[in-house]
């Protein structure tokens, strides 16, 4: 004795139904008498659907595979090979849903922040489906919108499943989607710095670096310097899907920033122009006192053409280009100096407190000065 586990199997050509307890692409067929073996199951119209048998374990239960090939129906046949002889049908109908996702051109190439647009593949059939609707199992990997467009949200593998209606049945057809770990990039192709001041007149001139990881964590990668004579590197917090690391001159010369997790690697050059160049510090200034400003270079490497200014707070003091700074009343102020190193200019800054003015005394011819002096009105 046999029984299939259905009285109609229903089919759709390259799609699956979706709604219906009828709906399945594997039959079953249960043995409850003599060895399974003995008996074969048969499809009445191989242009309409084909039947694969299916390795089961169950002892008594024999699996089919049923894949629709066109529009049609049929019938299968379980029969016993051997007597006592038995036989058990079911209907086969096939419905002609040859309707696929279409997916876009570039599938194989998706990256965090991309998107891409399936639609409808309408192949060989004008059946008038409606109601679509698109789904991904896995909305923390990507999103998509009722026509279609995905929206890539990290890397990660996602199912994206259409589903629509024919002749009030619903169909489904499904697709799987790998999103790719992006390459790495840097805000800038190189690196360019001074050691204690930063470049002026270059664009691509930084102490800090922007790393752009498109979604993924910044904490599995690695930052470091190819020589840590030239600069040294470290990790700053970073914010969404940008990581930004601080990078510290210590010598002139030329290294690599690197930036790699098991799977990926990225290196920049970063280039060190100059030596130590910053204005020297002194005790806070008075009001009515005249003091110059001077450069402390670490070494001698034929600076030229300083330009002193006062880049916040000018209501406090003034500053000609000599850097000669003059006291207007109690603040703070920000100086500037700009200085040029084999064609490149760089700048450094101080930050000056002024104090209480001191007593005042006969103004000072400006020929020689001092580094400080008194003046009065």
């Amino acid at each position: 004795m046999m029984n299939f586990d259905k009285d109609i199997y229903y089919l759709g050509v390259g799609a699956q139904l979706l709604n219906s307890s009828d709906t399945v692409n594997t039959a079953k067929l249960t043995i409850t008498e003599g060895d399974k073996k003995e008996y074969v199951v048969t499809g009445s119209d191989d242009n309409v659907f084909v039947l694969d048998r299916i390795h089961n374990p169950d002892k008594n239960t024999i699996e089919i595979s049923i894949k629709g090939l066109s529009k049609g129906g049929g019938f299968m046949m379980g029969t016993h090979l051997q007597p006592p002889s038995d036989q058990d049908a079911a209907s086969v109908i096939v419905y002609d849903c040859k309707v696929k996702i279409k997916q876009p051109d570039n599938i194989n190439h998706l990256h965090p922040d991309e998107s891409a647009k399936f639609s409808i593949d309408f192949a060989n059939t004008d059946v008038g489906y409606s109601n679509p609707t698109w789904q991904v199992d896995d909305k923390t990997i990507a999103n998509i919108d009722a026509k279609g467009e995905l929206t890539i949200l990290k890397p990660g593998k996602v199912n994206v499943k259409l589903i629509l209606s024919y002749n009030g049945i619903e169909f489904f057809d499904d697709v799987a989607v790998n999103i790719a770990v992006p390459p790495i990039s840097f805000d800038k192709d190189e690196y360019l710095m001074g050691i204690g001041g930063h470049l002026v007149n270059k664009a691509d001139s930084s102490t800090q670096a922007t790393i752009d990881f498109h979604g993924v964590d910044f904490s599995h990668y690695i930052v470091e310097s190819s020589d840590e004579s030239v600069f040294t590197v470290k990790k700053l917090p970073d914010s969404g899907q940008l990581g930004s690391v601080a990078l510290t001159a210590v010598g002139k010369g030329k290294a690599q920033l690197t930036v790699k997790n098991d799977k990926s690697i990225k290196t920049v050059p970063v280039e060190i122009l100059s030596k130590h160049v910053s204005i020297l510090d002194f005790f806070e200034l008075h009001v009515n006192q005249l003091t110059r400003m001077k450069l402390d270079v670490f070494t001698d490497v034929g600076y030229s053409n300083p330009e002193w200014s006062i880049i916040d707070g000018d209501k406090y003091a003034s500053i000609d280009n000599l850097g000669l700074v003059r006291p207007k009343e109690q603040g703070r102020f920000r100086a500037q100096v700009i200085v040029t190193y084999s064609g490149i200019k760089f700048s450094a800054f101080r930050d000056i407190i002024i104090a209480h003015e001191i007593s005042s005394v006969k103004p000072i011819i400006l020929t020689d000065l001092p580094e400080t002096y008194n003046y009065s009105e």
